[in-house]
């Protein structure tokens, strides 16, 4: 069972990594959702100049305080703002789609159709809500995770060195535990036209009878993403070793590199998810 896992985890990473070598236009929807995600830093990160501050400032005034329009304290609030916003705005609305859209390209690629964005794009898009549910779902986890587990870290370890590695490993950990449990709902909905809850429900039953191949298959492309964890962990600590303006450089990193460890992710998930089915 073991080696069939193994050899069953390899074929999908050759497949894949063909695949996107063949059609590189599969990192096309995430790259989307990448500029939609620069255009809010950009926004940002002008919020405090004129004439964007008139616009823009008083909502941060009236949440965090006049302050924070003024240089370098805007760049402290910048990674709070940013962060909600995506997790709470884009995530639902553009990632949920992008996301469909990368798996759909796949699921064609395997039935021998040309991976087209625009006709996976439409049926995304009348798609929207159970997707946009299933992405909620996935991003309160995180947020809990990130929210909850750091303060039980600093209790339990203090302000130390191996505190702030708990507090960002530990959450990080718990979230590749759950999103492997749930990742198949996206290109379930996409295949199967499911609501929301019965995409969840069949992502984890599925994803159960594969586990070791679906976590390891999530938590390597994730490995990316706690890289970037820490820089944003240490961000304060960089940006006092260099200059303030460097937060947003660090922001536009992470926001490139989601781009691979998304698109990596969600056609990994998908390539194993139509092979699976095929041999069922």
């Amino acid at each position: 069972m073991i080696k069939n896992a193994f050899f069953l985890f390899l074929n999908v990473i050759k497949i894949d990594l063909k695949l996107l070598k063949d059609y590189p236009r599969i990192f096309i929807p995430l790259t989307l959702r990448a500029l939609v995600s620069l255009g809010v830093l950009c926004l940002i990160y002008i919020s405090p100049y004129y004439p964007f501050k008139k616009i823009l400032g008083p909502p941060v005034i009236e949440f965090f305080g006049s302050k924070f329009l003024h240089y370098p304290h805007n760049f402290t609030i910048l990674p709070i703002i940013f962060i909600n916003i995506k997790n709470f705005l884009i995530n639902p609305l553009i990632t949920s789609i992008m996301v469909a859209v990368c798996c759909g390209m796949v699921y064609d690629y395997h039935n021998r159709r040309e991976p087209k964005f625009w006709r996976n794009f439409n049926k995304a898009v009348r798609r929207f809500l159970p997707l946009s549910l299933c992405m909620l779902f996935l991003v309160s986890i995180s947020y809990l995770s990130y929210r909850m587990i750091p303060l039980l870290m600093i209790k339990l370890f203090g302000q130390t060195e191996i505190g702030i590695f708990m507090s960002t490993f530990i959450p990080f950990f718990v979230l590749i535990i759950f999103e492997s449990l749930f990742v198949f709902c996206f290109i379930a909905i996409m295949t199967k036209k499911q609501n929301a809850f019965k995409a969840l429900k069949k992502s984890f039953i599925f994803s159960l009878k594969l586990y070791p191949v679906v976590f390891f298959l999530v938590f390597l492309p994730r490995l990316l993403d706690l890289l970037m964890s820490f820089l944003i962990v240490f961000q304060v600590r960089i940006s006092d070793m260099f200059i303030p303006d460097i937060a947003v450089l660090i922001f536009v990193l992470i926001i490139l590199i989601a781009i691979i460890s998304d698109t990596l992710v969600f056609s990994l998930i998908a390539n194993l998810y139509v092979l699976s089915a095929d041999e069922n």
